[in-house]
């Protein structure tokens, strides 16, 4: 087992949200995670995973919501019309898009 395949396996085990036994135990929805467990989708205002290991540790929005940290936008009851504030880039990643733009 390689060292990411170790990360994977050590976040399912120790950090990974509860598994339910079927999907009417959610209000949400339910869905099959990475690793391999029936969880809960999370709804709107709920806090939410936005990379590959916080997804496992956190869970994924609903349909029609997006993660920002917290799940944001339209469900089947209202909106909610915060959005996600963009990602701000490194001064690195800046220069490196620059570095390749031709005027």
């Amino acid at each position: 087992m390689d060292t990411y395949e170790s990360l994977i396996f050590m976040t399912c085990k120790f950090n990974s949200q509860n598994a339910v036994k079927t999907s009417e135990e959610c209000p949400h929805g339910a869905k099959l995670n990475n690793c391999g467990k029936l969880v809960c989708l999370r709804g709107r205002g709920e806090i939410c995973g936005e990379t590959y290991f916080d997804i496992i540790r956190h869970g994924e929005c609903a349909s029609g919501l997006m993660c920002c940290g917290k799940c944001v936008g339209c469900d089947d009851e209202s909106c909610d019309q915060s959005l996600c504030r963009p990602k701000k880039l490194s001064l690195t990643k800046r220069r490196n898009i620059f570095k390749h733009r031709r005027i």
